[in-house]
C-alpha cells in the first residue's frame, strides 16, 4: 500500500520467472481504496481495491484484453499519446543497467495497463527486449 497526497493505494506487481533460464519479467499495477463505499467497511473497501491491482498487474503481464469488465465497456477508447510512449522508450534506452531497465519497464507495462494499450505495450516490449540485449552484451564485454 502506498499513500500518495493522503489517498491510499494499494500496489501489486506479478513476477514471472523462467526456472530454466532465471530471466524475470514483471509487472506492477495500483488501484485507489475510495474514502468510503456504501455498505462496505474498511476491510472490504482494501480487498476490491487489492483484487482489481492484482487483476489488472496479470492481465499487463500476460497481455489480456477483459472486454468483459463492466469498467472497460463503459469508458470510451483510451491509448497511451505517442509522446507518452516515445518518453517510455527514451527511458527504456537510457537504462545503464538490468535493475533500471526493470524498473522502467515495470512503470511502462502499469501505464498500458491503466488504458488496456496493447499497441503501446507491443512497442514498450521490443524496446525493452531490444535495450536489454545492448546491457546484456555490455555486461558480458566487461
Amino acid at each position: 500500500m502506498v499513500d500518495v497526497g493522503g489517498r491510499v493505494y494499494v500496489e501489486a506487481t506479478t513476477v514471472l520467472t523462467c526456472v530454466e533460464t532465471g530471466e524475470s519479467v514483471f509487472s506492477t499495477a495500483s488501484a485507489r481504496e475510495p474514502l468510503t463505499r456504501k455498505g462496505m467497511d474498511d476491510s472490504q473497501i482494501t480487498g476490491a481495491a487489492s483484487s482489481y491491482a492484482r487483476k489488472y498487474c496479470l492481465n499487463a503481464l500476460f497481455a489480456i484484453d477483459d472486454n468483459k469488465d463492466a469498467d472497460s465497456m463503459a469508458a470510451p477508447v483510451i491509448t497511451l499519446s505517442d509522446g507518452e510512449i516515445n518518453a517510455f522508450i527514451k527511458q527504456i534506452n537510457v537504462s545503464v543497467d538490468m535493475d533500471g531497465l526493470k524498473a522502467v519497464y515495470g512503470k511502462a507495462m502499469a501505464a498500458c495497463a491503466a488504458v488496456n494499450d496493447l499497441d503501446a505495450r507491443a512497442a514498450i516490449v521490443k524496446a525493452k527486449d531490444n535495450h536489454k540485449s545492448t546491457i546484456t552484451a555490455a555486461m558480458n564485454d566487461e
